[in-house]
């Protein structure tokens, strides 16, 4: 402890003055420029402006100095390689490990990595398992955790201006709010949430929360792909009256990201964000089942905003107005809601979101979808627009994405309800 306590002041001396920054609020404002990458952040996805985005924030080409943690891999020297690849590619003048492992709880309390940390401007979070990354830079006492100096020395770079960034598990830490760390949608809707499981398809998370460098959302990665818009609505319901709960989440679709600065975020990348706010749902277990009435939820595409303290969305402004542009008059509907992906010849469209397109394309204010599990229960996902006559409107947006050319549809305050469809016989609930 004692040590521990030496190597904090260290990080506090050899740091310039904070005294004049504000304290965080909701939206993580208070530090310097987040990266919030969903994964699937690959050379060949042909899409440089998120590799550029970080090394531009971390000093610029020929002068950032990147600190790369890989906590959460199973062989973490092998893909810190890969990042040194991939930064120096882009332009990073260094690219550094920062050796933290829960296998090797000391590098965490080492002056040395404490130093180099100090150096950086620009601290990266690898993907993998995301509690390995927390029990790698935390150390924990009776169900309280405490930083360590590497982790304090994070923040106070980051506090001082310098990008932190991450990809995959390395973007499910990020929050102070609890933490996602495994799960399949369809599960959670059955089951709920729980901080352990034997089934790896059960939603789990972790009550203690991440590394807390934003405040009042939860977040989960590679979204759109693998069907996650009914885990992450689960555990924000489940959650939500616990000390580190949140009524907020975001996810996040891969080769995607959301860069955070003041509390404003914008979506580069060729896929998006959905975000659900379940400040005005109604949850209940109505026959034993779980349910979830207005769900609010949004998606954002490339060059949108959204301010996390407000929740103001902003449409880019090459994006025309759907109003009006409709062209069915039903929507589609789909008997596998949370299926991984369907292919088409507009290429890669996730199916949740194939059907949310088509309604924002349709004269018909509502539609729906169903899980393709259904023993013990299947469950219904019911869309709806909100029109002018309501509280809310649901303003949808569209345009040709500059990189890939691909129709891109943006909305906000779409309600999505969940509910029980259907019982199986054998069902003992």
């Amino acid at each position: 402890m004692l040590l521990a306590v030496c190597l904090v002041c260290l990080v506090l001396s050899l740091t310039p003055s904070l005294e004049c920054r504000e304290e965080s609020g909701g939206g993580g404002d208070a530090g310097g420029p987040l990266v919030l990458v969903g994964g699937g952040l690959y050379l060949e996805n042909s899409n440089t402006e998120v590799w550029d985005t970080m090394v531009e924030l971390s000093g610029g080409k020929g002068m950032a100095k990147i600190g790369v943690v890989t906590a959460a891999s199973e062989n973490p020297e092998e893909i810190f390689e890969y990042y040194v690849d991939m930064f120096s590619r882009f332009g990073a003048a260094s690219v550094v490990w920062i050796p933290v492992q829960e296998s090797d709880l000391g590098a965490a309390f080492d002056e040395d990595v404490v130093e180099t940390v100090l150096e950086m401007g620009g601290i990266f979070f690898s993907g993998g398992e995301p509690r390995w990354i927390v029990s790698a830079l935390f150390t924990e006492e009776e169900g309280v955790r405490y930083e360590t100096p590497v982790l304090t020395a994070i923040k106070t770079v980051w506090l001082a201006g310098a990008m932190v960034g991450g990809s995959s598990a390395g973007v499910e830490v990020m929050q102070s709010n609890v933490m996602i760390t495994g799960g399949q949608s369809w599960n959670a809707l059955v089951y709920g949430a729980m901080t352990s499981s034997d089934d790896p398809n059960n939603l789990t998370y972790d009550p203690l929360g991440g590394l807390g460098f934003l405040e009042g959302v939860i977040i989960d990665a590679h979204f759109s792909r693998r069907g996650r818009e009914g885990r992450l609505t689960r555990l924000v319901a489940d959650t939500m009256m616990e000390q580190n709960g949140a009524m907020r989440g975001l996810g996040l679709d891969e080769d995607t990201a959301f860069v955070c600065q003041h509390g404003t975020c914008k979506v580069i990348g060729s896929g998006g964000v959905w975000a659900v706010d379940l400040s005005l749902a109604s949850i209940q277990i109505v026959d034993g089942w779980w349910t979830c009435d207005q769900a609010l939820t949004l998606y954002l595409t490339l060059d949108d905003t959204l301010n996390l303290n407000t929740w103001e969305v902003q449409f880019a402004g090459w994006k025309s107005d759907l109003v009006g542009q409709e062209q069915e008059e039903k929507a589609d509907t789909s008997g596998k809601i949370f299926s991984c992906e369907i292919y088409s010849a507009a290429g890669y469209l996730a199916e949740y979101n194939r059907v949310v397109n088509s309604l924002m394309m349709a004269r018909s204010p509502a539609t729906l979808g169903f899980t393709e599990n259904f023993d013990p229960v299947s469950f219904q996902v019911s869309f709806l627009k909100y029109d002018s006559l309501s509280s809310l409107v649901t303003r949808r947006f569209s345009g040709a994405h500059p990189v890939t050319g691909e129709r891109v549809i943006s909305y906000e305050n779409l309600g999505v309800d969940f509910a029980p469809a259907s019982v199986s016989v054998f069902s003992t609930n």
